[in-house]
């Protein structure tokens, strides 16, 4: 079975990018600066470089952009449950 992905959050300015992923570690980082439909984009984003490695950019995007459109559409947000 594989390791579960991880998520980081960082700032990600100085790589002018959304997030990045690395796919040996199965690890994701998002910019904490996106919200929204941003974030969810970002991370199926991400999440598909690290599912399928082989795919080019051009369909990652495709893909991420597609189902973060579906989601949104069925109301599906983050709701932030963390206790501060």
């Amino acid at each position: 079975m594989k390791k579960p992905i991880r998520i980081r959050f960082r700032k990600l300015g100085r790589e002018k990018a959304a997030g990045l992923a690395h796919t040996k570690d199965r690890l994701i980082e998002l910019d904490p600066n996106q919200r929204g439909f941003d974030l969810l984009d970002s991370s199926i984003h991400e999440i598909m470089h690290i599912q399928q490695p082989d795919l080019s950019e051009e369909a990652v995007i495709e893909f991420s952009n597609e189902m973060a459109d579906l989601l949104w559409k069925l109301n599906y947000r983050l709701v932030d449950n963390h206790r501060k």
